[in-house]
């Protein structure tokens, strides 16, 4: 008899978290370094809006810690612009049509 396909079972669950250099953040955001560094919050369980979480990577013993962002808090920092107050989707609405 075949088994049934459990997808809650932890063998059959992908779970990918993706980590991001300041660098690869912002460029994602086609926006400076130094404005993830000024989103950016220590891990925390919630997350918090227009903040990027960050960790710190470390491989191996006596190495420099290196941040690294959430890039689902990187992605959310972009947004539809139906989304946007209305004072700032006039401003991206072409003059010249």
């Amino acid at each position: 008899m075949k088994r049934a396909y459990d997808a809650t079972h932890p063998a059959n669950r992908i779970e990918v978290t993706v980590w991001l250099s300041a660098k690869e953040a912002a460029k994602k955001l086609s926006v400076s370094t130094d404005t993830i560094e000024r989103r950016a919050i220590p891990w925390q369980d919630a997350s918090e809006p227009y903040k990027v979480r960050y960790k710190y990577l470390v491989l191996g013993e006596g190495a420099e810690p290196v941040r690294r962002y959430y890039e689902p808090d990187v992605e959310a920092l972009l947004c539809e612009p139906k989304q946007l107050p209305a004072a700032s989707r006039a401003r991206l609405v072409p003059k010249y049509v």
